[in-house]
């Protein structure tokens, strides 16, 4: 059945203007879930450590190749040094030698120019380092007296456990930092939706009084509505003209619990049908109608607790009413 929409008249929608809020749809953007998101973050995990060790490796090799090169031409300019002044250069002279004449008298045939034409630096940017040992040259990994060139340093990338190990830990804080967000801005939807059925409730006891009409309210599992005792046709119908007390959807994923004298009623999912009495046949086959809570012109209303519920992460927020139409909001433990 259709919810009948505004009225046109300067009072109602004065009424609407001072009850705004109570009209205000709130829209439900859901994001990813935790899951979700921890699933994508580990693949793009386990590809970057496949891709990026092969990667850095290769770059090692090209950087490793390169040095090997340099020190070659080093070792062979250390030779003609050699050749020239009969002795390798001292390790305070260093390679340095090999570009700038010593200051030592004793080097007398070096060669003019220099046995290189500048000092080299390894691929990882640091200057090859020499070492004078004994009376020979030599390098690292060849044996006897030796002059030792710089110790290739290869600069290792990130292991595949290293990785993995970095983009777990940064899955489970991202995850705790948007669970934490879900939670918090879950407990502020259903705070907005417990306090707008708080509003309606107060606006239909008011009205009832002022006015001396009978309201009442039907849950469904995730949607309500409010319907009005017409005395005339003794039975009950939906509001009409009045666009404050439509039927209602709440946001997916929440639903209603409803005690009335401390006993769960079972709500269904749509709404029950109310008789119409121009259809005789159907005053027959429908079970005679009645709301689930009532609110009388005396001011009084029927004592229930609606639980607002978000079973996907069990949540809830409670809301209670008593006989004298006071409502209260109380934590869940209470």
């Amino acid at each position: 059945m259709v919810p009948p929409q505004l009225g046109e008249t300067a009072s109602e929608q004065q009424q609407l203007s001072q009850n705004s809020r109570a009209q205000r749809r709130v829209t439900r953007q859901q994001g990813f879930t935790l899951i979700e998101i921890m699933v994508v973050v580990i693949i793009i995990g386990i590809l970057a450590a496949i891709v990026a060790p092969n990667v850095i490796g290769r770059i090692d090799d090209a950087q490793i190749t390169k040095a090997n090169a340099e020190i070659s031409n080093i070792e062979n300019a250390m030779k003609f040094y050699r050749l020239d002044n009969f002795a390798y250069p001292t390790t305070e002279q260093g390679i340095e030698a090999l570009t700038t004449k010593p200051t030592d008298p004793s080097i007398r045939n070096w060669k003019q120019g220099g046995y290189l034409d500048r000092l080299p630096k390894d691929p990882w940017g640091n200057p090859y380092q020499y070492l004078k040992l004994g009376s020979g040259v030599g390098f690292q990994g060849q044996q006897g007296p030796a002059a030792l060139m710089s110790t290739i340093r290869k600069e290792r990338g990130f292991t595949l456990i290293e990785i993995l190990v970095v983009v777990i830990i940064i899955a489970i804080i991202s995850g705790v930092a948007l669970m934490s967000m879900n939670l918090i801005g879950d407990d502020r939807e259903l705070d907005t939706e417990r306090k707008r059925l708080a509003t309606l409730i107060e606006l239909a006891q008011d009205e009832a009084v002022m006015q001396g009409r009978e309201f009442g309210l039907e849950l469904m599992s995730s949607t309500y509505r409010f319907v009005e005792f017409d005395p005339f046709d003794s039975r009950w119908s939906e509001v009409q003209g009045d666009d404050l007390f439509r039927m209602r959807q709440l946001p997916e994923g929440m639903e209603f619990e409803l005690y009335v004298e401390d006993k769960l009623i079972l709500l269904e999912n749509d709404p029950k049908l109310i008789e119409d009495p121009d259809d005789e046949g159907m005053s027959l086959t429908v079970e005679t109608y009645a709301p689930h809570l009532f609110v009388f012109s005396s001011g009084e209303s029927t004592a229930f607790e609606i639980r607002l519920k978000r079973p996907r992460n069990d949540q809830q927020l409670v809301m209670r009413g008593n006989v004298l139409g006071a409502i209260e909001f109380v934590d869940q433990d209470d």
